[in-house]
């Protein structure tokens, strides 16, 4: 099957452009990011979209503090990882867009496409 070369193109720029995308994507799925409190008793691990991923309590911290301020810990962990995550993934879905656009200025031109007809025919 024949397919015209600016069409083609036109087919290997989307390609490049889903592949990117499909990159970043699965970056941000892999992405994970950890942090512990001060004591260095309370460790946790999220992916970017906030989910708890790992918890680390060092043994014998249930003996020491109570589990309302553990839970309190934890729950700050998380947002503070959290945050650190989604901007490491927001900085990986920019740096896609900004390629796109590059790849979008590739883009063959409307007379590339219709070569016989120019906008003053229109």
């Amino acid at each position: 099957m024949f397919v015209h070369p600016v069409v083609q193109r036109t087919l290997d720029i989307a390609d490049a452009g889903r592949d990117r995308i499909g990159e970043v994507c699965e970056g941000a799925e892999a992405a994970r990011h950890g942090t512990a409190n001060k004591d260095g008793d309370i460790a946790v691990q999220v992916n970017f979209r906030g989910e708890l991923v790992d918890l680390w309590l060092k043994p014998g911290v249930l003996d020491v503090k109570r589990p309302g301020r553990i839970a309190t810990e934890i729950a700050a962990l998380i947002a503070e990882a959290t945050a650190t995550a989604r901007a490491t993934a927001t900085a990986g879905f920019l740096a896609t867009s900004r390629s796109l656009g590059d790849l979008a200025k590739e883009l063959p031109t409307e007379g590339e496409y219709f070569p016989s007809i120019s906008r003053a025919d229109t």
